[in-house]
């Protein structure tokens, strides 16, 4: 679920990590760590905008012959719309964990565990 690639998913549980009440409890410090390896171990590159090129639209026409003119745009227009969504998504995520890392009340741990997260976002 960490590594789950939705955005709005995403967009609730890394703040809600970070700000998560500190504890010097054994059992969490160990959570937060293994949070961490797992993020860095296991989380891809996350593509953000899926854009299919013109070319590839034109043969997928000639393809499916019983798709019309209509339903190509329509389904370009939800593909653009669908992008601007995760783009929204994405840049309200990198927001907020900024916000918490420039707060200045979190622990060090939780710190560490944001920076690392907007790193992993915002990596090539």
């Amino acid at each position: 679920m960490l590594v789950l690639c939705d955005w709005p998913f995403l967009g609730s549980l890394w703040p809600a990590l970070v700000g998560a009440r500190h504890s010097e409890k054994p059992s969490i410090i160990w959570l937060l760590e293994h949070i961490l390896e797992t993020l860095q171990k296991h989380l891809e590159t996350i593509q953000i905008a899926i854009k299919v090129p013109a070319p590839c639209l034109e043969r997928a026409q000639l393809l499916a012959l019983a798709a019309s003119a209509e339903e190509m745009a329509a389904a370009v227009e939800a593909e653009e719309q669908r992008n601007s969504r995760a783009k929204t998504e994405y840049e309200n995520l990198v927001c907020k964990l900024v916000s918490q890392v420039e707060s200045g009340s979190l622990h060090w741990r939780h710190y560490h565990m944001a920076l690392v997260m907007v790193k992993l976002l915002i990596r090539n």
